[in-house]
């Protein structure tokens, strides 16, 4: 099985894939997490076990006239990964440098910037911890990441 994860915010990217494991661990038909190979796939970069199953499928569309081997020889891994591996990066921390940038590294969500600090940057950063800072009345968040460039 593989899952097609296309989605436009960082949150909605983040629960498509914690809905497709969810879904495998609660089908009726007893298949469990180790017996599927869930993978997220890019729009246009399907591989041919994919879009065998679709007869109309038109492989050009999306892929700017490329084939599959065309693209991987570009893209290399980035083209299929799986579950597990797309979902590590909504949990890493970064530095106060890499999240004060205008780009941020795939799977951070912009609007929560605070919320991938590394626990050492937090405090010296906000002068608290994300305890207390999660204590605030949002107005209050909102104010302290505009004084710090992480809003």
């Amino acid at each position: 099985l593989e899952a097609v994860v296309s989605t436009q915010s960082t949150g909605e990217r983040k629960e498509s894939l914690v809905a497709a494991k969810e879904y495998i661990r609660n089908d009726p038909s007893g298949r469990d997490e180790a017996e599927v190979e869930l993978l997220t796939v890019k729009q246009g970069m399907e591989p041919p076990k994919f879009t065998g199953h679709f007869q109309a499928w038109d492989p050009r569309k999306w892929s700017g006239g490329k084939s599959y081997e065309e693209l991987v020889a570009q893209f290399g891994d980035e083209l299929v990964k799986s579950v597990d591996q797309e979902l590590e990066k909504y949990s890493r921390k970064y530095s106060y440098e890499v999240l004060a940038k205008k780009i941020v590294p795939d799977g951070v969500d912009v609007v929560n910037k605070e919320r991938y600090l590394e626990d050492g940057d937090f405090l010296e950063v906000f002068g608290m911890t994300l305890a207390d800072y999660d204590k605030l009345p949002k107005w209050k968040q909102i104010r302290a990441k505009k004084a710090v460039d992480l809003f």
